[in-house]
């Protein structure tokens, strides 16, 4: 398989995109013919495999380190479009009616089922009399007349039942071969580190689908009935050799607030004190709301965080948050001054990061910072947030570091 790396917010000559991708608008033509990379993901393109890594991520890393960092991308994705409420415009990208995640729903389930399993394997029951194997009473007592000896019954013929793996089972090598495929495909997404030969198969599509479904109408027990329907699933998908698979997403950035929400345990109740901004029309309220991304309260402190998708490329060319997101947040701070004896109010960027956060800079209103305060920007290791999120773990005391550097700031920098 040949890779390809891209990311969200860069720009990139014709000549390095596939074609199918500007087709679909993952990449938008912008001047001196280049094009902007707009989505995050992971897309699998006949043998080639893409991934758009998120704003802020840094490339020039080992081979190695790109493929660990393709998986963590790709299961935090995964575990976004499993426990969020999508919104409308998401359902079209990860929702479970695109044909992509269908596919992918399948496959998860194929691979856990194999990593418990293994493969689907048929036994051949042999019954006998007097034979090695596993002894049935049942059928002894049934059918044999015994000898009393002693008190004590004794049979003079055993019958036993002996099983013996079945070699020619078609279903078996039906899965094996769905699965060699599979581990070649997504394997190093599912850490699945194990090799299987592909097994010869003089059947077509048609012939397999007779067999699974005959074999479907024999079988009763309920992991061979789950397990046979989504290999059958499989061959009449048409797309089901996995040359075009992908989970991708032009919206990561709300992916991006919900990982930060996660692991600096936003308290979603204390949106319920937001001051509510209304329209008064014909001596009746309208009201409206504040929805602030992050809310955290810190005994009688307010810590209100905006998680801003930004490249932080933005430094090099002057484009910083604009004063729309600006005024919004200082807005947040002075609606609950008095509700609080410290707020802070804070920007977080998504940045591939050495340490776990960089201290960005200071945003407020000249002659009135004192009235409105300071809205200070951090820069927060994304890897460490894909991590956290994924193993829920909780990032408050890395909230506090922040906070108490944020004391220290030499505000006549500015």
């Amino acid at each position: 398989m040949k890779y390809n790396f891209y990311i969200e917010g860069h720009f990139y000559s014709k000549e390095r995109i596939p074609k199918i991708y500007i087709e679909k608008q993952y990449f938008q033509s912008k001047p001196n013919e280049l094009y902007k990379c707009c989505v995050t993901g992971i897309s699998i393109y006949f043998d080639s495999i893409n991934i758009f890594f998120p704003k802020g991520y840094n490339i020039d890393i080992d081979f190695e380190k790109l493929l660990v960092a393709g998986k963590l991308l790709f299961q935090t994705i995964n575990k976004y479009r499993n426990e969020i409420i999508l919104n409308e415009d998401e359902i079209e990208w990860l929702g479970n009616e695109n044909s992509s995640i269908k596919l992918l729903n399948t496959y998860e389930w194929i691979i856990k089922d194999f990593i418990k399993h293994g493969l689907y394997i048929e036994m051949d029951e042999k019954e006998e009399v007097n034979s090695k194997g596993k002894i049935d009473w049942n059928k002894t007592i049934k059918n044999e007349l015994p000898i009393i000896k002693q008190g004590q019954f004794i049979y003079t013929n055993i019958h036993t039942k002996k099983t013996k793996l079945r070699t020619d089972n078609y279903v078996s090598k039906i899965h094996n071969n769905i699965m060699v495929e599979c581990i070649e495909k997504l394997g190093w997404l599912f850490n699945l580190d194990i090799s299987l030969d592909y097994c010869e198969l003089d059947l077509d599509k048609e012939k397999q689908l007779v067999i699974l479904k005959q074999k479907l109408n024999e079988t009763f027990k309920e992991r061979d009935i789950q397990l046979i329907k989504k290999l059958i699933s499989i061959i009449e998908n048409k797309t089901s050799d996995l040359k075009n698979f992908e989970i991708v997403t032009p919206y990561f950035y709300t992916i991006w607030e919900e990982m930060l929400k996660i692991i600096f345990k936003h308290d979603h109740s204390l949106l319920r004190i937001m001051p509510k901004p209304y329209w008064l029309i014909e001596n009746k309220k309208n009201y409206t709301t504040q929805i602030p991304d992050i809310l955290i309260k810190n005994n009688d402190d307010l810590i209100i965080i905006d998680a801003k998708y930004y490249s932080i490329e933005f430094r090099k060319h002057n484009k910083y948050p604009g004063w729309e997101s600006i005024v919004k947040q200082l807005y947040y701070s002075l609606s609950l001054a008095t509700k609080f004896k410290n707020i802070t109010n804070l920007f977080f960027l998504p940045e591939h990061l050495n340490s776990n956060f960089s201290y960005i800079g200071s945003t407020s209103v000249e002659k009135l910072e004192f009235k409105f305060g300071y809205i200070d920007a951090y820069s927060i290791n994304i890897d460490l947030v894909l991590n956290s999120y994924l193993t829920n773990n909780d990032e408050t005391q890395l909230l506090f570091q922040i906070i108490e550097n944020t004391k220290v700031i030499n505000r006549d920098e500015i």
